[in-house]
């Protein structure tokens, strides 16, 4: 898989063979597969898994789909009464890729979707780059470098008043370490809280000093042009995507968005995006 599609079928197949294998008792021949692809796919890669799993897996049946729309039916399911059950938009931030579709009586509005190229795989690298360059060499990291963008990395409201306060007063405003595990005792590392026994419990630990990266990297979901990916942010492509649905069904996309993916689970994300609706 190379962001999010299908590119090595062999190795597809044989994956989802051990897949299946490891479920015990499960035989294709006596089921159905379900499988979401993300908006945009080419279908291209949807026939050639269509063939692996009825030709090469043997499944009875196939239901292919869009995430979005498993994605939308869930949020119906759970909070149906607080949405507008015709119109939708949905915001899916994850790993290779965000998503912006509007939804009109279930179905998508797949001529008005925008795709924005970044996702949580771009913040993991960008984060690596900025910490490896700045304080331990973590280029071969990457599933801890992920740990760390989780545990302490957050959108800000305004970025240009976060770097201003970082630069008058960049040792108090920034006091975030994160303790690296040490593979014996800890096997996940976890942010340093502030107070005087943790630090002392702790001042043996290997720590990683977290700046003004905590905010400048997942902005990049808002400013890709700031790593040179000239297209829109996430603001700017809901805007666009809405503007492209008939004027009465603005206000209503605009009253009822749905979000979900990795990355919108980052603290301010949710108070970030809605302003802009």
């Amino acid at each position: 898989m190379i962001r999010g599609l299908l590119h090595d079928s062999d190795l597809q197949e044989m994956l989802w063979k051990q897949a299946f294998a490891s479920l015990g008792g499960v035989s294709p021949s006596d089921s159905c597969l379900c499988l979401a692809f993300s908006p945009f796919a080419p279908n291209e890669i949807k026939e050639r898994v269509a063939e692996m799993a009825f030709e090469d897996l043997g499944f009875d049946a196939l239901y292919l789909t869009m995430t979005t729309n498993m994605i939308r039916e869930l949020a119906m399911q759970k909070n149906g009464s607080e949405l507008n059950r015709h119109c939708q938009l949905l915001v899916e931030s994850g790993f290779s890729f965000t998503h912006v579709v509007p939804y009109f009586g279930g179905y998508p509005m797949n001529y008005a979707a925008k795709r924005v190229d970044v996702g949580g795989k771009i913040l993991t690298n960008l984060l690596k780059e900025i910490i490896s360059y700045r304080e331990y060499n973590m280029m071969d990291e990457t599933l801890l470098v992920n740990q760390i963008k989780e545990a302490a990395c957050r959108i800000s409201l305004n970025i240009d008043e976060e770097l201003e306060i970082f630069k008058e007063n960049v040792h108090e405003y920034c006091s975030k370490e994160f303790v690296l595990p040490d593979y014996q005792s800890t096997k996940k590392g976890s942010i340093q809280k502030r107070s005087s026994e943790e630090k002392k419990d702790k001042s043996s630990a290997q720590t990683l000093k977290l700046s003004h990266a905590m905010y400048t990297v997942p902005e990049v979901l808002f400013s890709p042009g700031d790593i040179g990916i000239m297209e829109a942010g996430i603001s700017e492509a809901l805007v666009q995507a809405v503007s492209k649905c008939p004027k009465v069904m603005q206000p209503l996309m605009y009253e009822n968005i749905i979000i979900a993916g990795g990355s919108t689970a980052m603290p301010g994300f949710q108070e970030r995006l809605y302003p802009c609706a």
